[in-house]
């Protein structure tokens, strides 16, 4: 929202450098779900909400969605910084109970899913969903 717009706009070849970018990166993190085995057994530490929040800025989907959002759903001139307010509000409440729902929905599926075979067809079921949104980066 600070200016990669007109970034992109001056230099379209960065744009599509990083559509290629991300697109590899998103199918070879489908391949590696595709071809998990299934959850760590084990109790594993988990990291602190701090730790959580600043890997964040080290995800590339989340830089995908923030670049693809801001991109294409806000408005040129004097309207920008309304429409860039707007989309960032929408996507923080939106995070919040998609994220929820994650949570729940990945804590019911690990009580649901008891044998390997049955991993192996949920975690090949979420790589292809995963590879299917690469498609959303070339629409």
């Amino acid at each position: 929202a600070l200016g990669l717009g007109v970034l992109f706009e001056r230099l379209p070849l960065l744009h599509a450098l990083l559509k290629v970018a991300g697109s590899l990166y998103l199918l070879w993190l489908a391949w590696k779900v595709a071809t998990a085995s299934g959850p760590a057994e084990g109790h594993r530490p988990l990291i602190a909400a701090h730790q959580g929040a600043l890997l964040q800025l080290l995800n590339p989907k989340a830089w995908m969605m923030a670049l693809s959002a801001i991109g294409g759903f806000t408005l040129a001139g004097e309207a920008y910084w309304p429409s860039a307010f707007w989309v960032l509000a929408i996507f923080f409440c939106t995070g919040l109970y998609t994220g929820a729902f994650w949570v729940l929905f990945g804590a019911q599926v690990r009580r649901l899913i008891s044998t390997p075979r049955g991993w192996r067809r949920f975690n090949l079921g979420m790589g292809i969903a995963t590879a299917a949104c690469v498609l959303m980066i070339w629409i």
